[in-house]
């Protein structure tokens, strides 16, 4: 899709309020349309696994959960997204949480792995931490 495209290159501009106004349309574009990132995923992935900016980083972290990687790269991602776990930001611990579980959809043992970390977040996390891990869980469970 060419608007994927487009969102890319503005991710990529050194003006920071320009790359996260695109991280936050790639975000809001990838719950709505997530086969769009398919032809960019490794591109997406690289871009994510990179960025410095906390709040581009935040969104692209919501991005990275929708997509549909290939094997290797499902791999590359899960064990990035497993790292950002120990991330002292809250918020990219949640969002690395919430994106593993999205991408363990298809991938039993995946979900299986999580649901301790889940669990651990569920009972010592933030509050948002809690919340989010108390859902995921109940989604899991499901």
């Amino acid at each position: 899709m060419e608007d994927a495209a487009r969102l890319l290159t503005a991710l990529r501009t050194k003006n920071r309020a320009m790359a996260e106004k695109a991280a936050r349309s790639l975000r809001k574009l990838a719950e709505l349309e997530p086969d769009a990132f398919t032809p960019h995923a490794a591109e997406l992935v690289k871009l994510t696994m990179a960025e410095q900016d906390l709040r581009i980083r935040w969104n692209l972290l919501q991005v990275l959960g929708k997509l549909t990687l290939k094997p290797k790269l499902h791999g590359v991602a899960v064990d990035w997204l497993i790292e950002r776990l120990g991330d002292p930001s809250p918020f990219t611990r949640t969002f690395a949480l919430q994106a593993l579980f999205d991408l363990s959809t298809h991938h039993e043992p995946l979900r299986q792995r999580l649901r301790p970390i889940a669990q651990e977040f569920a009972e010592n996390g933030t509050a948002a931490m809690r919340a989010r891990a108390r859902k995921l869980l109940k989604a899991a469970s499901v």
